[in-house]
């Protein structure tokens, strides 16, 4: 297969394939089911991976109601780990009671996964704070070796083709790009239950197999290391602190990029960028630490009166 039939195959069969998934999840041809799971059995094989090892990150942010959860010091010490403000409980970090939990990418409505990502600033941005937000983080171990699906690439047999090989390789190339782009690709928050469907078939197909979870690139953090870590079991993934640590977010970058002009060129339309920010915490002075000491206090008298 020479590249120029390639490509013009691998177009037809994207728009083919989206097409199969709309079928099988919007319409529930039981067709396009049958071919849908015979797809995932067929590649799912070669992107099982046993993980044995690793520190993983959740983040939760910390809204005023949840005030009285977090962890303040007795005394204000300049220079001392001992004053601050910390985050929530080891318990509380840990996967939602079910009827917390809305939809998500790989879960349903009411089905407690627990999702953690590579490191705390992927951790951070997974749960799009703004300027100002206080969000809690903690680390994460696995308990026990455990099989997982990894969806940040494609596997090394299907990531080139070659005029020897046969127009199933390209099929099975396209499914598996368009299975990792379920997981991977941003989401608008307005319509995420509607995209949601797709990745929560495939996350609960590779349950009733025995997989334990699923490795995915994050939709918030490009960086080439970063990547999401969802379990459809909670237990085999242990809080190894007490206490999580509290962060803060401070700046915000959203880019744009006109797509009124459709041409096909190496030109790219020039991307226009807003950033907000805020000044970062002055450790010099305990001025900042007051303020919000003070902001969660009060929110607990609050609290407490209301109760």
């Amino acid at each position: 297969m020479n590249f120029v039939t390639a490509l013009n195959s691998y177009t037809d069969l994207l728009i083919q394939t989206y097409g199969l998934w709309n079928c099988a999840i919007n319409r529930n041809s039981p067709e396009a089911l049958s071919e849908i799971n015979r797809m995932i059995e067929k590649v799912i094989d070669r992107m099982i991976i046993n993980q044995t090892h690793g520190e993983f990150y959740r983040a939760r942010i910390v809204s005023s109601k949840d005030f009285d959860k977090v962890k303040l010091s007795d005394k204000i010490i300049l220079g001392s780990e001992n004053s601050g403000i910390s985050g929530f409980c080891s318990a509380q970090m840990g996967a939602p009671p079910s009827n917390y939990v809305e939809d998500g990418r790989a879960n349903k409505a009411k089905t407690s996964y627990l999702y953690l990502a590579s490191d705390k600033a992927t951790a951070c941005s997974e749960v799009q704070p703004v300027c100002g937000d206080f969000i809690s983080v903690a680390p994460f171990v696995l308990i026990q070796e455990t099989k997982l699906v990894d969806l940040r690439t494609l596997p090394q047999d299907l990531s080139r083709i070659t005029d020897n090989d046969s127009p199933d390789k390209l099929v099975d190339i396209v499914f598996t790009r368009v299975l990792i782009d379920l997981f991977s690709t941003p989401v608008n928050s307005k319509n995420a239950k509607d995209h949601y469907k797709f990745s929560q078939y495939v996350a609960e197909y590779l349950e009733k197999k025995e997989i334990s979870g699923l490795i995915y690139n994050s939709s918030h953090n490009s960086a080439p290391e970063s990547f999401n870590l969802v379990l459809f079991n909670p237990s085999v993934a242990r809080c190894t602190v007490e206490y999580a640590e509290m962060m803060t977010c401070l700046s915000v970058t959203s880019s744009f990029q006109n797509i009124s002009k459709n041409s096909y060129d190496n030109d790219t339309s020039k991307i226009i960028e807003a950033r907000k920010e805020i000044p970062p915490y002055n450790w010099a002075t305990t001025a900042l630490l007051q303020r919000d000491l003070h902001q969660i206090q009060k929110r607990r008298h609050v609290s407490a009166n209301e109760t």
